[in-house]
């Protein structure tokens, strides 16, 4: 499993797509703005949230690493989400 990379398609108006500008992608591409870099001692993806104009990724334990695009109401949709992906079995 790939914990690095993140692959975005669609109307990126609001930059949540992870792309530089705000493209309109017809096929996945790699999001480079919200993709983690281990190399650089970036921690892994444990779990991808996007809601509204926003997207956010996550570590194992939660905390957001990265997030991108008008991000307004935050902290209330990653609730929902850390829940979701706790039930799920990709957070600790």
């Amino acid at each position: 499993m790939n914990r690095r990379d993140v692959f975005a398609f669609g109307r990126g108006q609001q930059g949540q797509l992870g792309l530089p500008g705000n493209p309109f992608v017809s096929a996945p591409v790699r999001a480079p703005l919200l993709s983690s870099d281990v190399a650089k001692g970036e921690p892994p993806i444990a779990a991808l949230c996007g809601f509204g104009d926003c997207t956010a990724t996550l570590d194992d334990k939660g905390a957001v690493l990265k997030k991108n695009g008008r991000c307004k109401g935050l902290a209330a949709a990653l609730t929902a989400c850390r829940a979701d992906a706790m039930q799920r079995g990709l957070l600790c």
